[in-house]
């Protein structure tokens, strides 16, 4: 890629980081920036499309047809899903699910309870480095809420009970509005002790064509009357209303559900951005998040949509979720993440100390197992702790490969957000798709501050040493080369090929021990292959450039995190001809 096209494109990257200062986020992106603080309250609604844990038996779905059978975990549908709740809504607060389907799916049975679906979508998301998230509904009547035969779809909230406290669930009654369609979930959380209330919403499908108008017409307007009694009693009352509402913000229903008491945030988002659904080629905005005027003159609303479903061939669901964020004044100090305890930390130990006298593959299980992280931070919070601590002296934030520096304020509640802004981002030495999955992804020994360019040029390519007449790309500080530089700083510059990346000399041996500690803490998930046809190449840079303060400092750093452990490479030089260079 050409040094004008880069150029180009941080360009327009930066332009549409324009839009994310705090005067209202509204724009289209695959990852959201609107991420969680202290004092910051995330909120999504996403439509997860039938989803159900188990294979349909043909012969008990409606019709005995096979297009009411599919296999969600065989699919990798719960993974995908999990994935884009983790990564590409960066782990909401709470979102609200439309579509969770009962624990056998469509098949025409007594069975209504979801307890299976929902556990199987959590711990989805915790394999993914999410947190651990909670699920709460009210189960609907064997059917009666409409949608796939005998999948008794319902809506629910996913909750994190370390950010929000769930106080009570209520559900609308059996209003005639509401028979063969869900009824609107109530969910009435606390964030920092501040009051904040959900209504979940799924509307009348417009699958019974303009028949179906006056349904939704009539299950917004009762909606909306549940928010205006709240509002008399208390006019101040923070209400979020949110959901598939099967209509779009310039419909009849939708007019009548905001009426003069909810602004719809949906309308913040540009024309062009402005859909969550595709039906026959026609792009619509059909799930929507809506606020009281509290949240709206207080809050600081912003909203994403999120697009990585709709028009999508084999995507996750046929909805793109939503997702918003507000700013909520925090009633008493939130606990920082590095004040949290770490339970029977490492010893200390010197050079040539850790498990002398074993060699091969028992000093390598040994190594897993005094080694392993002890616990997993989630993505989010690993890259918290990055961009504020990790690779961060003294508020400045520094790239692996360019020694790119920028400022960016150790005490930040949005460090994400401020990395992006200067156009840093995570780099996976050992990339996430050779392994880097799961837990493992949000493994800080493994994460490093990188140039966002310089992380899309490297990929997921093996490292290696490149020729420098073969170089097409040479990279420091903010400089992108397309010719060989000087003869003496060319020790200083990263270098690229398509296939391969070498890292500027001093940080060869990091890079190194790096890739060992992975292969060894997660033998399981190490693509073999990615391995050995770099393996020669690393050992020998773990001989050149050795381990220095630098890198003990930040492995004792990670020690001192919740994750709990150092990297033996690092406090033990002699470990790599102990394991992979022998």
């Amino acid at each position: 890629m050409s040094s004008i096209r880069k150029v180009l494109q941080t360009l327009c990257l930066i332009v549409l980081l324009a839009f994310c200062l705090p005067s209202g986020i509204a724009y289209g992106v695959k990852v959201t920036s609107l991420v969680g603080s202290p004092t910051q309250l995330t909120v999504a609604t996403f439509n997860v499309e039938n989803l159900d844990p188990k294979k349909e038996d043909v012969s008990k779905v409606d019709r005995n047809s096979t297009r009411n059978v599919d296999d969600d975990v065989k699919n990798g549908k719960f993974t995908a899903l999990a994935n884009q709740i983790v990564t590409n809504l960066e782990a909401p607060d709470i979102i609200a699910l439309q579509e969770v389907q009962d624990n056998d799916g469509a098949e025409l049975s007594s069975v209504v309870d979801a307890a299976v679906t929902a556990k199987a979508l959590i711990d989805s998301i915790q394999s993914v480095g999410g947190p651990s998230y909670e699920y709460q509904e009210i189960p609907p009547q064997n059917g009666r809420d409409g949608g796939q035969p005998g999948g008794n779809i319902r809506v629910g909230f996913l909750f994190n009970p370390q950010r929000v406290k769930l106080q009570k669930l209520d559900r609308f009654a059996d209003d005639p509005a509401f028979l063969e369609s869900r009824k609107p979930l109530v969910g009435e959380f606390t964030f920092n002790d501040i009051p904040v209330t959900l209504i979940n919403n799924h509307f009348a499908s417009k699958s019974g064509g303009a028949a179906s108008n006056p349904k939704r017409i009539k299950q917004a307007t009762i909606v909306n009357e549940f928010v205006a009694d709240r509002l008399t009693t208390d006019p101040n009352a923070n209400i979020v209303v949110l959901g598939d509402l099967n209509d779009t913000p310039d419909s009849r229903p939708i007019k009548a559900l905001a009426g003069n008491q909810l602004e719809n945030l949906v309308n913040k988002i540009p024309l062009a951005d402005r859909f969550s659904f595709v039906f026959q080629g026609s792009k619509e905005q059909i799930d929507q998040i809506l606020i009281t005027p509290n949240l709206l003159n207080n809050g600081n609303p912003e909203i994403n949509a999120v697009h990585v479903n709709a028009g999508i061939s084999r995507s996750a669901s046929d909805h793109d979720p939503v997702i918003a964020r507000f700013t909520l004044s925090a009633v008493g100090e939130a606990t920082p993440i590095t004040s949290v305890p770490v339970t029977n930390p490492e010893p200390a130990v010197t050079p040539s100390t850790i498990l002398s006298g074993i060699t091969g593959d028992d000093l390598l299980e040994k190594l897993d197992s005094l080694y392993s992280p002890r616990t997993s931070l989630g993505y989010g919070s690993a890259r918290d702790l990055l961009y504020t601590k990790i690779d961060n002296q003294g508020g400045i934030l520094t790239d692996i490969y360019a020694g790119y520096s920028v400022p960016l304020n150790q005490n930040s509640d949005k460090p994400r957000e401020e990395a992006a802004r200067h156009r840093i981002n995570a780099e996976h030495v050992w990339p996430q798709s050779m392994g880097a999955e799961g837990p493992a992804k949000s493994d800080l020994h493994n994460l490093f501050a990188s140039r966002m360019e310089i992380n899309s040029d490297r990929a997921n390519f093996p490292f290696g040493e490149i020729p420098d007449d073969q170089t097409t790309s040479w990279y420091l500080d903010n400089e992108e080369l397309s010719f060989k530089p000087n003869p003496l700083d060319i020790d200083k510059y990263s270098e690229f090929k398509r296939g391969f990346f070498e890292p500027r000399e001093a940080k060869k041996g990091d890079i190194a021990r790096i890739i060992f500690y992975f292969r060894t803490v997660y033998p399981e998930l190490a693509n073999a292959s990615f391995f050995e046809k770099q393996k020669d190449t690393l050992c020998k840079w773990q001989g050149d450039d050795p381990v220095d303060a630098g890198e003990v400092t930040r492995s004792n750093a990670i020690a001192n995190t919740p994750q709990g452990n150092d990297n033996p490479f690092v406090l033990d030089p002699t470990l790599s001809q102990r394991t992979y260079c022998n």
